[in-house]
């Protein structure tokens, strides 16, 4: 309090204190669960969604699903933009510029896609439509998530690396070349993947039973 009285701290000070706390809030230093666990209840729920379209006879029309897994994407959606923006922490400067250009690149376009995305599907469940939106959307939450794989591939951050760079190139298979529902199966296989080793790298840190 002495040293805040004889010289009390400059805008620019109160610039730094802000930053350092929002750095402290994004590497804590107890890896947090959140990353972990939305990146398996959205993979989760992608699973889930895929086995009534799996079910079918024949593949629904584009662009892939059904109706009733609208629900289900809608909550896997706001999951993966967590789990996403949770992913790109990893990358903590060690991918040099190049993976922090990439990160910040892919951070933006994967957390305004998946809230585009959200929204669209928000739309099509109240009877909008959906369509090209929801594929244009989750087109950009994509192509957003596959620059943070790449950041965390220049960091040298594998095998989640990889698994963040293949999982939403799933999504974009076309219909004629794999069916819907394995592409979603696929999709939510791999950020379950994610989640766990997420997961199981935070209790060789912290330890299974301090989860906070």
């Amino acid at each position: 309090m002495a040293l805040l009285e004889a010289a009390p701290p400059t805008r620019r000070d109160r610039l730094d204190i802000a930053r350092g706390a929002l750095d402290a809030h994004l590497h804590p230093a107890e890896p947090s669960l959140v990353p972990g666990l939305t990146a398996v209840l959205g993979g989760g729920l992608w699973v889930l969604g895929a086995a009534p379209i799996a079910a079918l006879p024949t593949p629904p029309d584009w662009p892939g699903y059904l109706i009733d897994s609208l629900p289900l994407a809608l909550i896997a959606v706001v999951a993966l933009t967590i789990a996403v923006a949770g992913t790109w922490l990893r990358e903590d400067g060690r991918g040099g510029v190049l993976g922090r250009r990439l990160g910040r690149v892919g951070l933006a376009l994967a957390v305004v896609g998946h809230l585009a995305w959200a929204s669209t599907l928000v739309a099509a469940l109240v009877g909008l439509g959906y369509g090209a939106p929801v594929a244009i959307a989750s087109t950009v939450a994509g192509l957003g998530t596959v620059l943070v794989g790449l950041a965390l591939a220049a960091a040298g951050d594998w095998p989640i690396a990889g698994l963040v760079t293949v999982a939403p190139i799933l999504l974009l298979v076309p219909p004629w070349v794999a069916p819907s529902s394995a592409a979603w199966f696929a999709f939510g296989a791999i950020w379950i993947a994610i989640g766990l080793l997420e997961l199981f790298e935070r209790s060789r840190v912290v330890g299974p039973l301090h989860w906070t």
